[in-house]
């Protein structure tokens, strides 16, 4: 953008230049699924998958609640998103007492990804649990080397009203192939207790811009009136 001065004899340009990335970051694979568990003291447990994917890119799972997903994650060019909720019920009979089932959801949610040099992170997101349920977010390298891993579970209880687990992270992962993960699952409820699930959000952006990454300058370019 170009400045007129007071003075008409001059100009002044000002210009904004990125410098490169201190790292290449690349995605080398990601998984996705949603299962329903269902249970039964007479007939056993069976497994359905609800939705899976291996493929980058956007993956929803509805639920029966259009302004509900049971997942609903994207993976993109500097890093990931993810929102999730499961839930839990059960019941006897018949006759009543004779006989227990019920039925409950998984999501998970994973990123495999490679650092060259060093990158900064951000992960910011809240893990929301009630009574059972379980929710853990973990970022971690897959083998010896790379910076130490980070992991925190949604720690909700009844005397804090199920409050969310907040997370804020920040930080720089030195070379190395890391795995961002998360598992959140319903447990088995019998009959007469309260029903349980979960619901977590995050937002993973990797490399962030560091300080240094902008350079303001001011480039003075002089321009003399010609003498009339």
């Amino acid at each position: 953008m170009v400045h007129r001065s007071l003075a008409p004899a001059a100009l002044a340009v000002f210009a904004v230049f990125a410098l490169p990335a201190a790292a290449a970051v690349t995605f080398s694979s990601r998984f996705s699924e949603v299962t329903r568990v269902s249970w039964d003291d007479r007939a056993g447990t069976t497994t359905e998958i609800l939705g899976t994917t291996t493929a980058f890119g956007s993956f929803v799972v509805p639920t029966g609640n259009p302004s509900i997903k049971y997942q609903n994650s994207t993976t993109g060019l500097v890093g990931a998103t993810y929102s999730g909720y499961t839930s839990a019920w059960g019941g006897t009979g018949p006759p009543a007492g004779s006989n227990h089932y019920g039925g409950y959801e998984r999501s998970r949610f994973e990123l495999i990804f490679v650092v060259t040099g060093t990158a900064n992170y951000t992960l910011n997101g809240n893990l929301q649990r009630y009574f059972n349920a379980t929710s853990v977010l973990r970022l971690a390298p897959t083998a010896p080397g790379g910076s130490p891993a980070r992991t925190i579970s949604a720690a909700g209880s009844p005397g804090d009203g199920f409050a969310p687990t907040l997370v804020s992270w920040t930080g720089t992962l030195l070379a190395g192939t890391y795995k961002l993960s998360i598992d959140e699952s319903g447990q088995q409820v019998r009959a007469g207790e309260f029903s349980q699930g979960s619901a977590s959000s995050f937002t993973f952006v990797i490399p962030t811009p560091s300080t240094a990454a902008l350079l303001f300058a001011a480039l003075p370019l002089a321009r003399r009136r010609r003498a009339q």
